[in-house]
């Protein structure tokens, strides 16, 4: 069994792409170009935990588990599975400073639509964000969110 200091954790561009295949036909999930990082540093704790020698031998493990179970925790390693207010603070800062600002001198209409979110946190967030600075924002459209007030 590999030591935590052997293990080959390097994901190749064919692993890549059958761990983005086996997501996407197991689950629904698509992991596009661009996720090989994310894929890479979430699947290598799972690698450790499992104490597998890295992506060749942790595929071979997803084709022999026949329970499920395996996949299921690979969709889990894979998933955001956390939900809170401001969860990802640069994104929100990114919006106020640099996204909101452009719009507003460039008189446009800024909408925004939060996919997904089970609990309205990021759609409540976008909207507590933009509170601030909605004088500066000038044609922001009103944020429709759970309890919460109306823009003036």
């Amino acid at each position: 069994m590999p030591t935590m200091q052997s293990v080959d954790q390097k994901m190749t561009a064919a692993q890549f792409e059958r761990i983005a295949k086996e997501v996407r036909q197991r689950s629904g999930i698509q992991l596009p170009k661009g996720k090989e990082d994310l894929v890479q540093c979430r699947l290598s704790r799972r690698i450790r935990t499992l104490g597998l020698a890295g992506f060749d031998d942790y595929l071979r493990h997803l084709e022999r588990d026949e329970s499920g179970a395996e996949i299921g925790a690979m969709v889990d390693a894979l998933t955001t599975n956390v939900t809170s207010f401001f969860r990802e603070p640069a994104h929100f800062t990114y919006l106020t400073e640099q996204v909101v600002p452009e719009a507003a001198q460039r008189g446009r209409r800024l909408r925004i639509w939060s996919a997904g979110c089970s609990t309205a946190a990021v759609a409540c967030t976008s909207r507590c964000a933009l509170v601030p600075g909605r004088a500066e924002a000038g044609r922001l459209s009103r944020a429709k969110c759970c309890r919460l007030p109306r823009l003036p």
